[in-house]
C-alpha cells in the first residue's frame, strides 16, 4: 500500500547521499504490452507511486513485469547511461536498490519542482522488514510519443533514522 506524506522533508534527503543510480537503460522499445507508461496526465508524484507499485508486485504478471514497468519511465539520457534492459534488470540485484522489489509499503512526498525538474522522497517498507529511503529526480522529456512527460532521472538512496529496533521511520 502506498500513502502519501505530504509534510516530507526533502531537504533531509539532500543532505546524506550514498550514490546516484540512474533509472533507466537504452532500448527503442518503450515498454512491454500490458504495463503502464508514461503519460503527460501524470505528475511526478504519481510516476513515483505508479514505479512503486509495479516494484512491489513485480512478478505481476510475469517475471520482472515491474521492473519493465520502471524501465518505461526512465528519461531518454539514463536510458542511455545505464542500459539496455538486461543491464538495468540487475541493479536491482544489489542491496541499495534490490529492496524496492517486492516491498511491503511505501510512503511518497508531495513533489517540490525546481522548474521543469522535481524531486519525490520515498521512505520504504522492505520485505526485510527494514525501512530505506529514497529521492527520486525526474524531469519532462519527450519519448515515443509521450511529450513532455515526467520521467525519472535518478534514484539517489538515501538514509532513514530507524526506531530502537531498527525497523520504523522518524519522518
Amino acid at each position: 500500500m502506498i500513502r502519501d506524506i505530504p509534510q516530507f522533508r526533502i531537504l533531509a534527503f539532500g543532505v546524506a547521499t550514498a550514490a546516484v543510480l540512474a533509472l533507466a537503460a537504452g532500448s527503442t522499445a518503450s515498454r512491454a504490452p500490458g504495463l503502464v507508461g508514461p503519460s503527460s496526465e501524470l505528475d511526478p508524484a504519481a510516476v513515483v507511486r505508479t514505479e512503486l507499485e509495479a516494484l512491489a508486485h513485480n512478478d505481476e504478471p510475469w517475471p520482472d513485469a515491474g521492473i519493465e514497468a520502471t524501465w518505461a519511465f526512465a528519461s531518454p539520457e539514463n536510458r542511455s547511461a545505464t542500459g539496455p534492459l538486461p543491464r538495468f534488470r540487475r541493479l536491482f540485484e544489489n542491496p541499495v536498490y534490490g529492496p524496492m522489489v517486492d516491498h511491503v509499503a511505501a510512503r511518497v512526498s508531495e513533489a517540490r519542482r525546481l522548474g521543469e525538474a522535481a524531486l519525490v522522497g520515498v521512505v520504504l517498507d522492505g520485505a526485510d522488514g527494514r525501512r530505506r529511503g529514497y529521492l527520486f529526480r525526474l524531469s519532462r522529456a519527450d519519448r515515443d510519443g509521450c511529450e513532455a512527460c515526467w520521467m525519472t532521472d535518478s534514484v539517489l538512496p538515501v538514509p532513514v533514522p530507524q526506531d530502537r529496533d531498527g525497523t520504523g521511520p522518524a519522518i
